[in-house]
């Protein structure tokens, strides 16, 4: 009967999903944002490609920060915004946060070269790659605190694979205002298992954002007992993280949040989560007042 009704949510998320986003108050923009980075040679400004999809009213809210994951071959880098993650983005713009999808460095129409190669299996550095990739993250919450209709006090990153592992790096180093990271199926590659591990104790030592954990009991990558393992020796420096694991999703469990009828499988856990640590906004309604 549980999974009758995830299946029920999940069709109806994506009836939802599919529909024109401006009849249920919900304004959708591309742009370019203008990052910078530092280099040796001075800073470098690059425009990353970001889809913001909010509620179209006068109002100010909270920030959510929506982060792909990495294909694992280079050609693959081209990935669309609309293709990957508008679906996901629109989850959380229909429950009353400016949902920012974007493109890191090296991906897509992004500017700027990739900037997260981890090196080989046996010499493998994830730190810096997350690092790396929590830089574009740092840049895109601060150029969109500029925007008026932000409330820069409350930010939350959301990732998935690599995404979710660029969340944790961001803890790390937590910017002003980010107040929780979602992480679905968190880490980078299929080798290296130790080093990952490391990586996850060196980022848990520093990191006191809440997070939430979300893995599939069928992920190819990282199957429960890994996901327990990253969990264990992040907690032990002092990382805050709920590790949930749910039930087998579709043929592959890593690719959850990333399919649109994943919705159902996720979204309980993440409203769950967010009213724990009271940071459920007001969700979108429409102009007869109905909650959408």
């Amino acid at each position: 009967m549980k999974r009758l009704s995830r299946l029920i949510a999940a069709i109806l998320a994506g009836a939802l999903a599919g529909a024109c986003a401006s009849s249920f108050g919900i304004r959708e923009e591309a742009m370019k944002l203008p990052a910078s980075f530092a280099s040796p040679s001075g800073v470098k400004t690059f425009n990353l490609e970001a889809l913001v999809l909010r509620p179209d009213d006068d109002q100010r809210h909270p920030l959510a920060i929506i982060n792909h994951g990495t294909p694992a071959m280079p050609d693959l880098r081209n990935v669309s915004l609309r293709g990957s993650m508008r679906s996901q983005a629109w989850e959380f713009a229909r429950r009353g946060w400016v949902a920012v999808a974007f493109l890191r460095r090296g991906y897509g129409t992004s500017e700027g070269e990739f900037f997260e190669t981890v090196g080989g299996c046996d010499n493998a550095n994830f730190v810096a790659s997350g690092r790396a990739g929590a830089e574009d993250v740092r840049e895109v919450i601060r150029l969109m605190k500029e925007k008026p209709y932000v409330d820069a006090s409350r930010v939350i990153s959301v990732g998935s694979s690599a995404g979710g592992f660029t969340t944790v790096a961001l803890t790390a180093e937590a910017p002003p205002g980010l107040v929780a990271g979602i992480s679905f199926a968190g880490g980078r590659g299929k080798c290296a298992r130790i080093r990952l591990e490391d990586a996850y104790e060196t980022f848990g030592k520093t990191s006191r954002t809440p997070m939430l954990w979300v893995y599939a009991e069928n992920d190819s990558y990282f199957d429960p007992a890994l996901a327990k393992r990253l969990h264990k020796v992040f907690t032990s420096g002092g990382g805050r993280a709920e590790l949930v694991i749910t039930g087998a999703f579709d043929q592959d469990g890593h690719n959850m949040f990333g399919l649109r009828r994943g919705i159902g499988e996720w979204s309980e856990h993440v409203d769950r989560f967010l009213a724990a640590h009271e940071l459920n906004p007001e969700p979108t309604r429409t102009a007869a007042g109905q909650v959408r």
